[in-house]
């Protein structure tokens, strides 16, 4: 699961770094093609990345998540009725290792949910590098605005806007 939200994040930041370079970008351009190459290297790569990578993370995370939170919590609900049922009978240091173990068990969900929290930020990022974009090309270019206002539309709506 690490390893796909790591990857994951990682085409997220290449598209938000392209994104940010739109300028360097569009200067290489011969002119008349600044459309082409706007659709090739920022439109292509956010629909990709809303189409099939975030989908399919999510996908994958909310199943996964979901399964290790349910099996936390039996046993989280376990090792405390067996706390409070032999509080009194077993020694001290048998109390303090189930506490400890139901506190592990308990945040281990919160600790596997930080690799999609960092994959949601940097999804937020990229929205934010569109939206610099944005304000720059609504004076300059009002087509690309438009084309721009789209992306920025379709990926807000993308997996319910998470």
């Amino acid at each position: 699961m690490k390893i796909a939200a790591q990857l994951s994040t990682t085409k997220v930041q290449q598209t938000a770094d392209r994104i940010k370079q739109w300028h360097v970008l569009r200067a290489s351009a011969n002119p008349g093609e600044e459309a082409a190459v706007w659709r090739e290297e920022i439109v292509k790569p956010v629909f990709r990345l809303a189409q099939v990578t975030i989908p399919t993370l999510s996908h994958g995370w909310g199943r996964s998540l979901l399964a290790v939170f349910v099996g936390c919590l039996f046993l989280v609900i376990d090792q405390g009725f067996a706390l409070f049922v032999a509080w009194d009978s077993d020694s001290s240091f048998d109390n303090v290792a189930r506490v400890v173990g139901i506190l592990m068990t308990a945040t281990l969900p919160l600790l596997l949910a930080k690799e999609p929290a960092r994959t949601s930020s940097k999804c937020d990022r990229l929205v934010d590098s569109l939206n610099s974009v944005s304000l720059n090309e609504l004076e300059e270019n009002p087509s690309l605005w438009m084309s721009l206002d789209r992306v920025i539309k379709t990926w807000k709506r993308t997996n319910h806007g998470q």
